[in-house]
């Protein structure tokens, strides 16, 4: 991280300015974003959309897990923990500059600082992640198994004990870490809220998460924990009635929005999109990872999924992958990095060489993204099995910019976005799995069409039309 400041020093001016600054200081963009892999491509995208307000936005980014901000590389970035009361003073700083509040992966933690951003300043919802949150948002109590295909969900459930143990073990980890992460930060504002400030601030830190958090419910009586609950939802309809712009594509994900959450009718949508597809040439991966080409060269490559999360719905294909009798030059490949500590890596790759024997290979190291490029190219054909899920869309329009088919979960968000914009060119139904359908490439007519779709919809211009609507 760049640049981890509080808003105070990173948003004031020195001396005398004039007019035309002060009103410039107040039409800022605040962008409330998670660490997490893609946020870079957020700003990265914003600023060449609208170059002529390249370092005026704030971008506040926050963290939940208690661990290091391990993937913001962004020079204009200012973090701090969800949870934190320094998260609510560089909040509120910020606020004094913006003109528009931009709120990715929506959070029950967002609504407290939703509910008091004053008249005059636009909330814009950008909704990453539809089914997700929207049942987030509304408050919905989604399951562990609510995302995932049947024997994926059945797996998961038969490993439960393991996996609750290893994540109460991480839990109390994170627990510990996040107050150890907080503590130095807290102790550093001391020149600016002073000594006694800091060292309550301190306090209340190590007793919220250490000593009262995970023993809360013990102390509430059922008429406190159902009051609570009320205070709660109100909390939670003010913020959303707060907000004014949803940025999310149209579709059965949008009228779904609005059925769950009425209050939204009132706010406006624009389209939106986080990444930028093309038909940019890959480069040579047998330059690139000498050691991975070697493994895959001579053999026709099944990209399956794209982590080691348990939406990828892996264990469901897996299945289906060994019901076919694969030919021998086939290699099912699995990319399997572990992303925020999962531990599910390792569990799926050995229920894979299980099923498929010498005809799986994992990848558990992360690739930088234009390695991954040059691999994807080189794959025969992939499997991208997310359920109610947007996960993956990147990899699967690499894909398809690359002319591979695409067998996706029919009844999941990624088939279903294709559906809706008459697209089906290269994706297909996971019912349609045969090693015919495997092996045979597509047409050059769907190719075409595909990559002609793609520029038209989700191409540079477009997109950066889509940001200079959203942020202008």
């Amino acid at each position: 991280m760049n640049n981890i400041a509080i808003l105070t020093s990173a948003c004031s001016f020195d001396g005398d300015i004039s007019e035309r600054q002060r009103t410039l200081s107040r039409r800022k963009n605040l962008h409330l974003l998670p660490d997490d892999n893609y946020a870079d491509r957020f700003m990265s995208i914003a600023e060449k959309a609208l170059p002529s307000r390249q370092g005026m936005d704030i971008y506040l980014c926050y963290n939940r897990g208690g661990k290091r901000f391990e993937y913001l590389t962004h020079d204009n970035v200012h973090a701090a923990f969800l949870e934190s009361a320094r998260f609510g003073r560089c909040f509120d700083d910020a606020l004094k500059y913006s003109k528009r509040v931009i709120i990715y992966i929506m959070s029950p933690g967002f609504f407290p600082y939703i509910a008091r951003i004053p008249d005059g300043i636009e909330v814009v919802w950008y909704v990453y992640s539809p089914e997700v949150e929207i049942y987030t948002a509304c408050g919905i109590d989604v399951g562990p198994y609510d995302f995932l295909a049947p024997k994926t969900a059945t797996f998961v459930k038969e490993h439960a004990t393991n996996v609750a143990v290893r994540r109460h073990l991480e839990i109390w980890r994170r627990r510990f870490a996040n107050f150890f992460e907080e503590a130095p930060t807290i102790m550093a504002d001391a020149k600016l809220i002073g000594l006694t400030a800091a060292l309550k601030e301190l306090w209340a830190s190590f007793s919220g998460r250490i000593l009262y958090r995970p023993f809360r419910g013990l102390f509430k009586s059922k008429e406190q924990l159902r009051q609570k609950a009320l205070l709660a939802e109100k909390l939670r309809h003010d913020a959303l009635a707060r907000i004014d712009v949803v940025a999310m594509r149209d579709g059965p994900e949008y009228d779904l929005l609005l059925e769950k959450i009425p209050c939204l009718a009132k706010a406006s949508r624009k389209d939106i999109s986080g990444l930028i597809w093309g038909d940019d040439s890959p480069g040579d991966l047998s330059e690139l990872d000498p050691k991975l080409y070697e493994k895959v060269k001579d053999r026709f490559v099944i990209l399956l999924g794209c982590s080691a999360r348990w939406m990828n719905n892996h264990i469901d294909a897996i299945d289906a992958l060994a019901s076919l009798n694969l030919p021998g030059d086939a290699l099912v490949v699995a990319p399997l990095p572990s992303y925020n500590g999962t531990s599910s890596n390792s569990v799926i790759a050995d229920y894979a060489i299980r099923r498929l024997g010498n005809k799986f290979l994992p990848l558990y190291d992360y690739r930088p993204t234009h390695v991954y490029d040059a691999f994807m190219s080189q794959a025969g054909v992939a499997i991208m099995n997310h359920g109610l899920s947007s996960g993956g869309m990147g990899t699967i329009m690499s894909l398809m910019c690359y002319g591979k088919k695409v067998f996706l979960n029919e009844t999941g968000y990624n088939y279903r976005l294709f559906q809706h914009d008459n697209a089906t060119f290269l994706a297909m139904p996971m019912s349609r799995l045969t090693v015919e359908e495997l092996y045979s490439p597509p047409d050059t007519a769907s190719v075409d069409a595909f990559k002609k779709y793609l520029i038209k919809r989700w191409g540079q211009e477009a997109v950066y039309k889509m940001y200079r609507n959203l942020l202008s």
